[in-house]
């Protein structure tokens, strides 16, 4: 499939190519992205056509019945009705393995891009691509968006939904459709009902159900399918067979091959006696008993295959032609239906596949064992080794089978195939998986990330037996899931000594180890370090072609851009994050780690409507997979933005839910921190004595780091800082000057630029405080300085004190205050200077302008245009002013067109000056 320039500049700029997988069911998603040829003489179901196509119809169809009933033939002819009408319209028949919601995110991108490259769309933008998020909703989302962006009608076609039983994988498709925009409908083909919200969705009359019922031929219809193979049958014929068929699709199309036979046509007084099930057996028989004795051994002995090839049926059946045998039963009609375009795999209808694998089971049960055998030998040499797990656990070969998943688990743990690993894993007898470190290792990776904490202390206890086993990045790894830092660091150590071979999954430990190292470096100060093991991190992940890898090196790196004063660098790094490496991760430490980062860097950008937006989509990944500085920054982040928009009680809300999390995750860095956060609210309410008094039960000495070490998750909060503003508002100035020396000592000497920023901006309070204005504002100014790049929440989050700092200085008219550059702040650029932007963004009032109508206006301003002046005057911007006064955001333009002509300016940042200070434009 042809890939967009945009795209490939992505992935090439996060150090990932595109490949294409040789994963058995993964490749053969591509195969399900098509619909099976219609079979030969399939004659329109009309009156269902009008029903489920037409222009009225409803946005959801849901074409319900048991195998054998016509739903896929049915949305077959619905799909080719789509494509005469050129409308966009998209196919996918789902598969078991769709239940890793990994590979289902996979195979619907895949879907997507297709749609995308056939209507001439390319990918676009970054961060406002919700597939960059990791939560449920945000793949919906994500989904629901680029269908919109399609910009015309669109119809998709689910096919085999009742395999799917996953929660994840349902509840994404509840999402879906509970949310689909106008213009896009879905047709789905299913067994069974879908637990999909469907009862919401027909009391709103948003869907429909096609029956079993429904699917049933008609007389009519019986007569002209029989008439469309010139059957000659009379219209009495016609009638004892639907009388007896009861119009069921499989039974009549069986009946109308078995006519070959002289002798199923004399027997239509006789079938009287058989139930449907019973006929079809009968049917079935007639019509394998019209073919050659080499074809009906054909059918038998390939029967127990989970799809069919030319070269495997060759290789079962010791035969040269069976792909032209194939092809041939596929245009008859036979119960042998394409799987692609180029008539390379095949499938039998499950109903034909179900009477041969039990008469092949009854008669020849040893063949059957022999088929399985060497069905499991072909897939694993040919590369497809998922279906020869399938074919080696239907005999029993645990053996086989035990070997298959050791060689493709590096691969399934460096996508995120993590279910499918677990899966497998579970199918296979102990005493057979305990005897292969190398899988074990693998196991632990699959486990560690999903925190399945029981069974991996399990797999764990089994890896003692082997300790030269290469365990170590993976001890590694889930010590830092457990927040044990310094065990962390001693893994990661000997994983660095040991080294690691050239193989991919050995690339992808290497990158893991130094990730691990950058993440250890991070906290130690040794930033330089820091940046030079993630390069390497993200090398191996390029090599290894490792998304995991790719995504938490780029996560990683973002934090220590953040910690050195390079915001805007940052937010750059990760809004050019490859799209497929986001999607391919579901529960990861790295898609966690990723969330969380880009949280964190858009919350101190003050882009407090995107953060708040991610995170509310991937919240349930990063609560469940994130390592606790990340799931602490992320948390914090929401805390306060809620608190800054006025939710005070979602704040809180927020705040105890971390809480409960980091005690029942036994993790008492993360509860020490939040105890944290909840002095620094008590002192920004000024309940200066319950701040110090929750400050004193405070405990330090669980878990600590080392002496100079410090958690990014504590760069600018935490014990230090808070003890600072305990007692700068106690009035203890001689404790505040000494912990502030220290601190500034520590963070200048590690390059903490964003830590000297929060440190500087305590000093200059403490110093206006003490009455010393000079030293305060030399402070601010030097805070000022190295937030150039972004940095505004650092200033807004400590409330009250900093804005009379800040509107003291600007009173001042200081001198030589920088502007925020200009890419990284345009929301706020419009000021004169950054404590100007600090001071609209905070909502301080005007500092000079006693009225929000300015004297000298060419003509007064109405009462709306007031209304949108104070609130402009405030520094809202206008989808803001929209949502505040109920009006869209292009009447808030006309609007500000008009206001800007009364004001006798041209542009909004001189309309906000001319406001605020009330100067001539």
């Amino acid at each position: 499939m042809a890939t967009s320039d945009s795209t490939s500049s992505s992935r090439r700029i996060a150090g990932i190519e595109a490949r294409s997988d040789a994963e058995p069911l993964i490749e053969g998603s591509l195969l399900r992205l098509s619909p099976p040829r219609p079979l030969s003489g399939i004659i329109p179901r009309t009156r269902l056509l009008s029903r489920i196509v037409a222009d009225r119809a409803m946005p959801v169809v849901i074409i319900q019945a048991p195998a054998g009933h016509g739903k896929s033939t049915l949305m077959q002819q619905a799909y080719a009705d789509c494509e005469r009408r050129l409308i966009c319209t998209g196919w996918l028949t789902l598969h078991d393995s769709d239940n890793d919601p990994t590979r289902l995110i996979r195979t619907l991108h895949a879907l997507l891009e297709q749609l995308a490259h056939s209507n001439g769309h390319r990918r676009r933008g970054n961060f406002e691509d919700p597939q960059r998020a990791a939560g449920r909703g945000s793949r919906a989302d994500w989904m629901l968006g680029r269908l919109i962006r399609l910009q015309q009608p669109v119809t998709l076609f689910i096919d085999e939904f009742q395999v799917l039983s996953s929660s994840e994988a349902l509840g994404l498709f509840h999402d879906l459709l509970a949310s689909l925009p106008p213009g896009v409908r879905m047709l789905i083909g299913s067994r069974t009902l879908p637990e999909v919200g469907l009862s919401r969705l027909l009391i709103a009359e948003q869907a429909e159900i096609v029956t079993p019922a429904d699917l049933l031929f008609t007389r009519q219809e019986m007569k002209d399918f029989f008439a469309t193979f010139d059957t000659h049958l009379s219209v009495h014929e016609i009638d004892v067979i639907h009388q007896r068929t009861e119009g069921w699709p499989a039974a009549v199309q069986l009946y109308r091959l078995s006519l070959a036979n002289a002798e199923a046509r004399k027997s239509l007084g006789d079938i009287n006696a058989f139930q449907p099930w019973q006929l079809t057996e009968y049917l079935t028989d007639n019509v394998l008993s019209i073919h050659p004795h080499d074809v009906q051994r054909f059918f038998l002995e390939t029967s127990p295959l989970v799809r069919m090839s030319g070269p495997l049926c060759d290789a079962i059946m010791g035969r040269a032609d069976s792909r032209e045998l194939l092809a041939k039963l596929e245009e008859s009609g036979l119960f042998v239906r394409s799987l692609d375009v180029s008539l390379q795999w095949f499938q039998y209808h499950s109903l034909f596949a179900g009477f041969l694998r039990a008469q092949l089971h009854r008669t020849a049960p040893a063949r059957e064992h022999e088929v399985h055998a060497l069905a499991a030998a072909w897939f694993r040499d040919n590369g497809h080794l998922e279906d020869a797990i399938v074919h080696a656990l239907a005999i029993q070969d645990y053996a086989f089978a035990t070997e298959c998943l050791e060689t493709w688990s590096g691969r399934l743990v460096m996508q995120g195939n993590l279910l499918t690993i677990e899966r497998w894993f579970n199918c296979l007898p102990p005493e057979y998986t305990r005897r292969r470190p190398k899988l074990l290792v693998r196991i632990a990776w699959a486990l560690g990330f999903m925190r399945r904490h029981q069974p991996l202390a399990e797999v764990l206890a089994l890896l003692d037996a082997y300790p030269d086993a290469s365990q170590s990045v993976v001890r590694s790894m889930i010590c830092i899931l457990k927040d044990d830092i310094m065990g962390a660091k001693a893994y990661a150590e000997e994983s660095a000594a040991r080294g690691h071979g050239m193989d991919p999954f050995s690339r992808f430990e290497a990158g893991a180890t130094a990730i691990l190292q950058g993440h250890l470096a991070l906290f130690s100060g040794e930033l330089d370090l820091a940046r030079d093991f993630l390069v390497v991190g993200r090398t191996c992940g390029k090599q290894a072609d490792s998304a995991f890898t790719v995504l938490g090196s780029l996560a990683t790196a973002a934090v220590n851009l953040t910690i050195q004063g390079r915001l805007s660098e940052a937010i750059e790094l990760l809004s050019d994050a490859p799209a497929d490496a986001c999607l391919t991760l579901d529960q990861s430490v790295a898609s966690a780690a990723y969330a969380a980062s880009y949280i964190y860097v858009l919350y101190q950008s003050n882009q407090l409507d995107a953060a708040r937006k991610l995170f509310e989509q991937s919240f349930e990944v990063i609560a469940g997979a994130a390592q606790v500085d990340f799931l602490a920054i992320a948390c914090v982040s929401m805390i306060r933005l809620h608190d800054a928009q006025g939710n005070e009680a979602r704040a809180s809300a927020l705040l105890e839910e971390a809480e409960i999390a980091g005690h029942a995750g036994n993790l008492p860095r993360l509860v020490r921190l939040l105890a944290w956060e909840r002095v620094r609210r008590a002192i920004l309410a000024g309940d200066i004595e319950r701040a110090a008094a929750m400050a004193a039960r405070i405990d330090d000495a669980t878990n600590p780091v080392p002496a100079g070490w410090c958690p990014f998750s504590e760069e600018t909060e935490g014990a230090s800082i808070n003890r600072i503003r305990v007692a700068m508002h106690q009035g203890r100035d001689e404790e505040v000057q000494s912990l502030l020396r220290s601190e500034l000592h520590l963070a200048v000497g590690q390059g903490r630029a964003h830590r000297l920023i929060k440190l500087l901006l305590l000093q200059a309070i403490a110093q206006y405080r003490r009455n010393n204005t000079s030293g305060a504002f030399d402070s601010l100014r030097e805070a000022l300085q190295l937030a150039r790049t972004g940095y505004i929440r650092v200033f807004l989050d400590e409330g009250a004190p900093a804005i009379e700092l800040l509107t003291a200085a600007h009173k001042q008219e200081l001198h030589n205050i920088p502007r925020w550059a200009a890419s990284v702040a345009p929301h706020a650029g419009a000021a004169e200077n950054m404590i100007e932007s600090l001071l609209i963004l905070a909502g301080a009032p005007p500092l000079h302008a006693k009225d929000p109508e300015p004297a000298g206006l060419s003509e007064p301003l109405s009462s709306r245009e007031t209304e949108i002046v104070t609130l402009l005057a405030r520094g809202m911007f206008n989808r803001e002013i929209g949502e505040r006064l109920f009006i869209s955001e292009n009447t808030v333009k006309f609007h500000l067109k008009n206001i800007y002509a009364k004001l006798g300016v041209k542009s909004r940042s001189q309309a906000i000056h001319r406001l605020r200070v009330g100067l001539p434009a």
